[in-house]
């Protein structure tokens, strides 16, 4: 595995983020992601990206719910790799 990775921003720029050079458990890991715990700390790190966070609405499952750092949240779906905002 490289030890970089590149990550997409809104601005459709990339930046390189650095992983760490020891050896971690896949399994646990995604395992752990899937506790409230990991949710937590998950969504906790991608907040310090300050990038929106993008999930689907449980009412509606063809409509996704953004999620902006400050803790807006809009309705909408991405069209053409863009988010639009339903009104």
């Amino acid at each position: 595995m490289s030890d970089l990775i590149k990550a997409h921003d809104d601005c459709h720029h990339f930046r390189k983020i650095m992983l760490p050079t020891e050896k971690f458990d896949l399994d646990q890991i995604l395992t752990e992601a899937q506790t409230s715990t990991g949710k937590a700390r998950a969504l906790r790190e991608i907040s310090k990206s300050g990038v929106p966070v993008y999930g689907s609405d449980p009412n509606d499952p063809s409509v996704l719910i953004e999620t902006s750092p400050n803790g807006d949240r809009r309705r909408g779906t991405f069209i053409n790799g863009h988010f639009v905002a339903l009104q």
